[in-house]
């Protein structure tokens, strides 16, 4: 049994050990230091969404890929066709409607203005 000495706690000593273990650990890069360990990568890959993204937007008037598109958008981005089909549910709601929202709220704003003398 190691002697603590100067007023170290065995709480302190292990809390020493552990962001010692865990240094080491980010050194040889099996730790990402800008999150925890225990917590989960959410969301999808930056890369995929991009891809995904500028599909939404190249298809602005009809944002709705049909069975092929979804699975070359598969192929491309890495994702399964059911995850392509759940971001575009998500986006639809998410992205494009809003912006649709808007840009009927501005071209009425602008269509009273108008018409007012």
């Amino acid at each position: 049994v190691p002697k603590i000495s100067s007023g170290l706690s065995h709480l302190s000593l292990f809390e020493k050990e552990t962001l010692q273990n865990r240094i080491s650990l980010q050194q040889l890069g099996i730790i990402q230091s800008n999150r925890q360990a225990w917590r989960p990568i959410r969301g999808l890959p930056e890369t995929s969404v991009a891809i995904l993204r500028s599909w939404l937007f190249e298809h602005f008037l009809h944002p709705y890929p049909n069975d092929s598109e979804k699975l070359m958008l598969s192929s491309q981005t890495g994702l399964s066709k059911n995850q392509v089909s759940n971001w575009f549910i998500n986006a639809r709601v998410r992205l494009w409607k809003p912006m649709i929202e808007e840009m009927y709220k501005e071209e009425f704003a602008e269509s009273s203005v108008e018409s007012d003398p």
